[in-house]
């Protein structure tokens, strides 16, 4: 008899072996491709793992593996999981399946089983006692045949299991070894987005003390590799670096540490890289006066916070005048008849030479004018006076009446000329950056001479009685 859908019955002898026959296939065939996606993944993550170990791969490139990895996979569900879990051909089409496979033909079921399974439930053509011995002997071949036996030309389940076997173990041996690792790698792995990171192999200080610096001078930037993976000199430093100027900034540009040899300190121990920088080639050429360089020191796997120095324009004297006033009882016209100076002295800001302001008599009143081109920060009480004067005037005797005082648009120093000075005069701003060319001046004093009385007239002595008036 046939069912309703013109199909074999499925309660005769034949049709439920291999219904039964199917569904062990079906459970073969899932297991096969499902150990094999999940092995296949397994040892796809390993290797990635270990690839992002060896080149520190970036959030990008990691998100990007990741991306890819998934629909790889989704595709091959699609592609292999799913129609292993739709199998379900019909009965005659898995017996004709059967038959041609080499075991179906070494248990004798080649041109029976399917025949068999049409035998079982006709009723015309062949006598009822030959489908009778035909379907009993396909159903009792059939049950020897085991789906290992019929799944083994393709692998069976075995292929599968093994790949995932493999993927297991080789995991396992890397757990093992490193758990903390695997651990990380996993994260850094599957979850590309969190802020997983690799211990690195690389340790990186700052050594570039500085928060200001003039902008014409060469900038020595320096910092300290404290650990490395790598000999003496062979870890490659970069430095990236780029100007802000107000709200906009310069493109970042790199250049390479060069490596200085090993320093050994109490507080640190690694090697010296430095490198130079010229800040002026930086600059846009603007006005701007607040110009900053960003920068900051990097490895494979290593990086420094960034940090800001202030690029500024170091003092300088734009116009220099020493202005010299005699003593009171010393008339400005007598002085200069004598020869000492007297009257505004004008002084070359540019020249480097020594610029003599001589001869002054002795108690003169010297101002000494300077115009800048910034303000620097003066004294603001007398006993301030002192210190910063020793800053201005290095190696020079400083005069007990020296008063400096802040005038517009630059500065006065003024005293009464004791004695002799030699100095250079060496400006210094808010920052501690110092002018680069002193302006060099010499105050030479020369002392007011005791006054001495000389007879006019008579020209030569005079013989005179003892009672002569002298008018």
């Amino acid at each position: 008899m046939t069912g309703p859908t013109g199909h074999p019955d499925r309660t005769s002898p034949l049709a439920p072996s291999l219904a039964s026959l199917r569904w062990r296939i079906r459970l073969w065939l899932i297991a096969d491709r499902a150990a094999a996606i999940l092995g296949i993944a397994v040892a796809t993550c390993i290797a990635t793992g270990l690839l992002d170990y060896l080149i520190r791969m970036p959030r990008p490139m990691r998100m990007t593996l990741w991306v890819v990895g998934v629909l790889f996979a989704i595709g091959a569900v699609r592609r292999y999981f799913l129609p292993a879990a739709r199998f379900r051909p019909s009965l005659t089409d898995l017996a004709l399946r059967v038959e041609q496979t080499p075991a179906g033909r070494e248990a004798g079921l080649r041109d029976l089983l399917a025949t068999g399974l049409e035998f079982q439930d006709a009723t015309s053509g062949e006598p009822a006692y030959l489908r009778s011995q035909i379907t009993a002997s396909a159903a009792g071949l059939l049950k020897q045949l085991s789906p290992g036996a019929v799944l083994r030309p393709v692998g069976g389940a075995k292929r599968g299991l093994s790949v995932l076997l493999f993927a297991v173990v080789a995991l396992a041996a890397i757990v093992s070894i490193a758990p903390v690792m695997t651990l990380l790698g996993a994260k850094r792995t599957l979850l590309p987005w969190t802020d997983a990171q690799w211990p690195s192999r690389t340790a990186l200080l700052d050594a570039t003390e500085e928060n200001a610096h003039a902008i014409n001078a060469a900038l020595p930037m320096r910092v300290i590799l404290t650990r490395t993976n790598k000999a003496p000199g062979q870890t490659r430093i970069t430095l990236k670096y780029r100007t802000i100027e107000g709200e906009t900034s310069s493109q970042t540009q790199t250049a390479v540490m060069t490596p200085q040899g090993a320093k050994h300190e109490q507080e640190f121990h690694g090697e010296v890289y430095e490198r130079l920088i010229d800040p002026r080639s930086l600059a846009s050429g603007s006005d701007a006066t607040d110009r900053k360089l960003e920068y900051w020191f990097e490895t494979t796997d290593s990086r420094t916070e960034p940090a800001v120095i202030r690029l500024v324009e170091p003092p300088a004297i734009v116009r220099a005048r020493a202005t010299v006033t005699p003593p009171a009882y010393a008339k400005a016209g007598a002085a200069l008849e004598k020869g000492f100076v007297a009257g505004a002295v004008d002084l070359s800001p540019t020249k480097l030479e020594t610029q003599s302001i001589a001869p002054v008599l002795q108690g003169s009143a010297v101002e000494l004018d300077v115009r800048l081109n910034k303000a620097i920060p003066l004294p603001g009480s007398p006993s301030e006076t002192r210190a910063f004067a020793e800053k201005l005037l290095p190696g020079a005797p400083i005069p007990a009446d020296l008063m400096i005082v802040r005038q517009e648009g630059g500065v006065r120093l003024a005293w009464t000329a004791q004695e002799a000075m030699r100095f250079g005069l060496v400006l210094e701003d808010e920052f501690g950056i110092k002018s680069a060319d002193p302006l060099s001046l010499a105050l030479i004093v020369a002392p007011d001479k005791a006054p001495s009385v000389a007879v006019l007239e008579p020209a030569q002595d005079e013989t005179v009685l003892p009672s002569a008036v002298i008018d």
